[in-house]
């Protein structure tokens, strides 16, 4: 039971000039978005897929610091 891309196609308004669905697209779409969630830094095959993993990045780091941060202050030295 695999994914049906021409039905998401449709769902996406994924459509060729004649109105059919266009498969290819959704799938296409469908590898960039796992390629922008699992991906790292250094996965930048696309601009709005490297833009998405360098926010994701930049969020992490963030994270990490303001943790480091909250350690520091809960343990001073």
């Amino acid at each position: 039971a695999g994914v049906q891309w021409d039905q998401v196609a449709l769902a996406l308004q994924y459509t060729n000039a004649d109105g059919e669905p266009n498969p290819s697209s959704a799938f296409n779409r469908h590898a960039s978005l796992k390629v922008a969630v699992l991906g790292r830094p250094e996965d930048r095959r696309q601009p709005h897929v490297a833009r998405i993993i360098e926010a994701r990045a930049a969020q992490e780091e963030l994270e990490r610091r303001e943790r480091e941060r909250a350690e520091d202050a809960r343990y001073p030295a």
